[in-house]
């Protein structure tokens, strides 16, 4: 997995997906509480998206759609390539649009271009690299958003070795699905 690093304005898309399970209550605190987590990492959050699905299961957690509006943000081409070289999406997104004034949107800029998207639920390995393919930028979750956040700031020798415990329970399914 890569690692929340600092950098020069990093900025951070929030994705929350709702399962029926997820009262819309529940939802809203839950993204409270992500904008920030994600802001004690020194993130910006550039905004929050959100998509109804009957489970977080999904090849890529969300629809086809929401991956391409996604990739529209962050500059992605939208699309995850298939084993077999075709792509899932007959074409990539525009890359380019203005707005009604005239000026050039933050996809086309680059300017205020989110530098990751983080979901407010477990991804699995296949689907954090599904996403991140569409989108073309790190995407993260809530787990691997809070363990950065004690590694950050553990002191002691012994809060280091827990958090890297951790790290290592988190990331082995992970490490087993790349086949690393």
């Amino acid at each position: 997995m890569e690692t929340l690093q600092a950098n020069t304005n990093p900025k951070a898309l929030l994705f929350s997906v709702r399962t029926p399970k997820i009262t819309d209550t529940e939802a809203r605190e839950s993204m409270i509480e992500l904008e920030r987590l994600v802001t004690t990492l020194g993130y910006e959050v550039t905004g929050t998206m959100s998509q109804r699905q009957p489970s977080t299961s999904g090849v890529a957690v969300v629809g086809e759609g929401k991956l391409m509006e996604i990739a529209q943000l962050t500059g992605g081409k939208g699309y995850r390539e298939r084993i077999k070289g075709k792509s899932e999406a007959p074409t990539p997104p525009p890359e380019t649009e203005t707005s009604s004034s005239g000026t050039q949107s933050p996809q086309q800029t680059g300017k205020d271009r989110p530098t990751a998207v983080i979901f407010d639920c477990d991804l699995s390995p296949s689907q954090i690299r599904n996403v991140e393919e569409a989108v073309g930028v790190p995407v993260f979750d809530r787990t691997g958003v809070i363990i950065e956040i004690f590694n950050r700031h553990a002191k002691t020798r012994a809060a280091r070795l827990q958090v890297e415990i951790a790290r290592q329970t988190y990331e082995a399914p992970r490490l087993r699905d790349t086949g690393v």
